[in-house]
């Protein structure tokens, strides 16, 4: 079979955290700052209230720090439960192989079919990887840089056109999320 495109990923740490930041910008994209604005007012709270009962005080200032670092945090305390996880196997290597017709991944020499290209049903981009959801549940995270068969540029109007599947950009870089934002707002305005 031709493969078109071939992306090698290695499943390792840093992998599970971009999977896991993808997750938070697509899913819940708002929850990190919700923790952060709420962590930020317990924390004022005890000096705009006044002088008061230091318990509350107390409770206000331990709350208050706890959602700061969770809002900071989050993506490296849920890396740390998945380590945990006995389902994963870590540092393993993976080829994904897109051929005419079906997406498959190699592993340990192993060739298995994913699924043909009608069963991906959405394309994410950002500035260093894209993300392929297909069946319904399996997100394939495919670094640009990763491309060893084809140019990680065509990938995404090959896959689009072989799968009439969705596609959004979602931005990481904190310049490109603002920029992105605006250009949404000013196309909102017309």
């Amino acid at each position: 079979m031709e493969c078109k495109f071939g992306v090698r990923v290695i499943r390792d740490m840093g992998m599970m955290k971009t999977c896991i930041r993808f997750n938070n910008r697509v899913h819940h994209p708002r929850v990190s700052m919700h923790l952060f604005v709420i962590g930020v007012i317990l924390l004022g709270m005890p000096a705009a209230a006044g002088n008061g009962a230091v318990l509350r005080d107390a409770v206000c200032m331990i709350l208050g720090s706890i959602f700061v670092f969770m809002s900071l945090f989050r993506h490296h305390i849920a890396a740390a439960r998945m380590k945990k996880s006995t389902e994963m196997e870590w540092n393993e290597e993976l080829f994904y192989h897109f051929g005419q017709k079906v997406v498959q991944v190699i592993k340990d020499g192993n060739t298995v079919n994913i699924g043909s290209y009608k069963n991906i049903f959405r394309l994410w981009e950002d500035e260093r990887n894209y993300y392929v959801g297909m069946n319904e549940d399996d997100l394939l995270i495919l670094p640009k840089m990763g491309f060893e068969i084809g140019n990680a540029e065509e990938f995404r109007n090959f896959v689009l056109g072989k799968s009439n599947a969705g596609y959004s950009w979602k931005p990481a870089n904190i310049v490109n999320i603002c920029k992105w934002k605006m250009k949404k707002l000013k196309d909102g305005m017309r």
